[in-house]
Order: C-alpha cells, then structure tokens, then sequence
C-alpha cells in the first residue's frame, strides 16, 4: 500500500495520529508562514474531531478565524496578567472531560501567565 502525499492525506494525518491513541498526552505544534494551509489543516482536523476537540486563541480576532473560543472565556481568566488566586481547576468539570484534544491557535501570542494558568488548571 503506498501513501499519496494528496493534501486530503496530508490534512488527515493529524487526526489519524491523535486518534490512534499515540497523540494522547501528547502535544503536536503546527508551523508555517502565511498561506501554508495552517488554518485549512484546523479545519480539516476539526472536520473530523467532532465535538471533542475544542479551539482556543489569545485574542477575539484569532479565535473568531479559528472557528473557536478566547482562553480568557474558556478558563474564566480575567484580562489582566494572571494571579495564583484567578486560576480555577478544571479538570473535574463536564465539560473538559468531553474533550480529547484542544488546539491553541496563534500559539506564540500566549504570555506565560496564561500558560501556566492553563496547565494549573489542567491539573
């Protein structure tokens, strides 16, 4: 069996990884400039993730173009930088239960108090 490099195949490749269990707990980072297909790659993957793949972003713009959510909204941050005492733990609610992989777009636009504030809500 030979694997055609078609971009449907391509596009499903991500999906195929996380849905064999080898992507669990495991984290995949998806680079390119501008007009690379990133955002056609996310939709492809969503496409076939259903509804236990959620899609945050930084700002209201990024997460509007990725068919998504704010951080700030999912997590109940405040916009301001993020103190100890804003972060609520998750990890028992419905809600994060239902999901199996979630997508952060615009990735390098995240300070590092919504990453940590993220992972501590994880946990």
């Amino acid at each position: 069996m030979t694997t055609e490099n078609t971009p449907d195949s391509i596009y499903a490749a991500p999906a195929k990884w996380v849905a064999s269990g080898t992507g669990a707990q495991g984290n995949l980072f998806l680079t390119g400039r501008a007009g690379t297909g990133k955002t056609t790659m996310l939709r492809k993957f969503l496409a076939g993730a259903g509804e236990k793949a959620i899609v945050l972003a930084p700002t209201g713009v990024a997460a509007m173009n990725a068919g998504g959510q704010t951080i700030h909204s999912f997590f109940k941050f405040p916009p301001r930088l993020i103190e100890p005492t804003d972060i609520k733990r998750l990890r028992s609610t419905r809600l994060v239960k239902a999901i199996d992989t979630m997508i952060i777009d615009e990735i390098s636009m995240v300070r590092s108090d919504m990453l940590d504030a993220i992972d501590k809500s994880l946990k």
